[in-house]
């Protein structure tokens, strides 16, 4: 088996097709390979499935090691070929094919299938995830049409959960891919009620890229009387937390449930809740409250998304740019 890996990863190594990530170590995190080659042999490792879609052969390896530095071990490779040839493979951590029927564990309730149209130009898809655990960290699209096609590196770590859902939109065939922004995910004082989670995210193929949709906003603001109710479950049991001191300064610190439903109702276009529901639950006359919106914005504002979720606001965001 070691055998065989040495042997791919030199038959690759000198190729000008092969291409890893630049922010790699000692092992790149994933590794990319392109081009047509007849003899490239199988990796080690076990295979554990092999699928047909619109002429190409796709692969999946288990425990290949890396497919240009030889060492590893623990790592999944994706191999695709056509007529025979080798046009495509993939070397990350832990690969999952999106959408097959086997990956129920991480794909539960998707509604995609591997090979389906992702982006409603009548193409065959496959999306491969790229896993931390359960979590995913990367998500590598492609379009299966004459030749290989990168449709683009989703970016979602760490994310707990994506779905896919079509959308009926004008004859719009295109599906709408949902994944959850992990910028607050272990953030601060909260990373156990944050980890794996974030607020939903629309992202719809146009024009070239995976792009920010609107499709997930709710028209309806929630009202006074329910905002209200929010804040009341928030006191309700949390006493430890806005009793906690930490260090910056002895300022007591919110529960997790507080700022994470800020950020629903944010992503949902509802910034001006958010700023109300703050306001109910903060307790009157305790110190720290600018201090931790200046917190809580600047780590939003880190946000790939930002500029979206902004715009997505408007002016319900007004309170976000005086607090900055």
């Amino acid at each position: 088996m070691l055998i065989a890996s040495l042997t791919l990863a030199i038959m690759l190594s000198g190729l000008p097709g092969a291409v890893a990530n630049a922010s790699a170590a000692e092992y790149p995190e994933f590794i990319e390979w392109t081009g047509t080659r007849t003899a490239l042999v199988h990796p080690a490792g076990d295979l554990m499935l092999t699928l047909t879609i619109n002429g190409y052969e796709v692969k999946h390896y288990r425990g290949t090691g890396h497919l240009i530095q030889p060492g590893g071990g623990d790592e999944d490779t994706v191999v695709f070929s056509r007529k025979g040839l080798v046009t495509y493979a993939l070397t990350g951590e832990a690969l999952s094919l999106f959408g097959y029927d086997d990956e129920q564990e991480y794909f539960k309730g998707t509604g995609f299938k591997c090979g389906q149209d992702l982006t409603g130009d009548g193409i065959p898809d496959v999306v491969i995830a790229l896993r931390w655990g359960q979590y995913f960290k990367s998500l590598f699209a492609y379009s299966l049409g004459k030749s290989i096609r990168k449709l683009g590196v989703i970016d979602c770590f760490p994310c707990g959960s994506v779905h896919v859902n079509r959308i009926g939109v004008a004859g719009d065939r295109a599906i709408l891919l949902i994944i959850r922004d992990g910028t607050f995910a272990y953030w601060h004082y909260a990373a156990m009620e944050t980890r794996g989670y974030g607020p939903e995210i629309a992202l719809r193929y146009r024009d070239g890229a995976f792009q920010f949709s609107n499709a997930l906003i709710k028209a309806t603001a929630p009202t006074l009387q329910q905002l209200q109710g929010m804040s009341d479950s928030f006191h309700s049991g949390t006493e430890y937390y806005w009793a906690t001191k930490d260090n910056r300064e002895g300022h007591p610190l919110p529960p997790p449930k507080l700022f994470l439903k800020m950020l629903d109702l944010i992503y949902q276009g509802h910034g001006d809740s958010a700023k109300k529901l703050f306001d109910l639950t903060w307790p009157r006359n305790y110190p720290g409250k600018d201090l931790f919106l200046r917190e809580f914005l600047e780590r939003l504002s880190a946000s790939p998304y930002w500029k979206d979720v902004r715009s997505l606001n408007g002016k319900k965001l007004g309170w976000a740019v005086n607090i900055q």
